[in-house]
């Protein structure tokens, strides 16, 4: 649907009454409303009783349908009846495409409001500017749109943006052996921090440990013997035994 405003069309109609006007042909030297016009699109008209000394005219907006080749008075700006529409009378009338002279339907197409007003600097200063507040369910971020114009031309800045081999086996990753099938198997094993492994020592003492006997008070010289009955305990080693340079020489011997 659209506004069609178009020089030199011009047909006969017969229509009588106040309803939609049957277009009835074009003179040789005009077009008819359908050369230009398809289905549901508006124009402005004017149709005129031919037959003289007969005051019915019409002025307004009008809307084609193409299926039937009629023009319905959607809206009478002006006429014989006032706003109102005409009933025509018998007899021929012409119907024409016009561009009315009405103050208010001629801002409207200009999309100047309704006021009626003709002055020239009321059309030259008309404003159509709208800020962000006058725009609904929008969220305003238009101070960030201006930081990020402060920081500079991206272009120029060396972002990556194509990979010219982008596969796998390119990439600086795969040159490292792959053992993904080693890190599966490891996370098969289960959370490692609840198995209880140790991560620090209470005391550095070995009568601390628990198969060792506790109440043994160890002296310079004495070493570690084991019985099941106390575990590990300090023992003074038997006197005697052989000197050093005695076990040298029994080795020696020994061969």
């Amino acid at each position: 649907m659209a506004l069609v405003i178009k020089d030199r069309i011009k047909e006969t109609t017969t229509t009588t009454g106040t309803g939609d006007v049957s277009l009835g042909g074009a003179d040789a030297t005009f077009d008819t409303f359908s050369s230009c016009m398809s289905n549901s699109d508006t124009t402005y008209y004017a149709i005129v009783h031919t037959t003289y000394n007969t005051d019915e005219w019409e002025v307004g907006l009008g809307t084609y349908n193409s299926s039937t080749n009629a023009l319905a008075r959607t809206t009478v700006l002006a006429g014989s009846n006032g706003t109102s529409a005409v009933n025509f009378s018998a007899g021929d009338k012409n119907i024409f495409i016009t561009f009315p002279a009405d103050a208010t339907a001629g801002r409207s197409i200009l999309g100047l409001g309704t006021a009626a007003t003709t002055a020239s600097s009321d059309y030259a200063t008309a404003s159509h500017t709208h800020v962000i507040a006058d725009v609904t369910d929008f969220t305003d971020n238009s101070t960030n749109w201006d930081t990020a114009y402060g920081w500079g031309d991206h272009a120029a800045a060396g972002y990556l943006t194509v990979e010219a081999d982008a596969t796998y086996t390119s990439s600086s990753w795969y040159t490292t052996t792959n053992n993904s099938s080693n890190w599966d198997t490891a996370y098969g094993w289960g959370d490692h921090s609840t198995a209880g492994y140790l991560t620090s020592l209470s005391s550095n003492s070995i009568k601390d440990l628990s198969d060792v006997y506790s109440s043994m008070a160890p002296t310079d010289g004495q070493v570690l013997t084991f019985d099941t009955t106390n575990g590990w305990q300090a023992e003074t080693p038997a006197s005697g035994g052989i000197s050093n340079d005695e076990a040298l020489a029994l080795a020696i011997a020994l061969g």
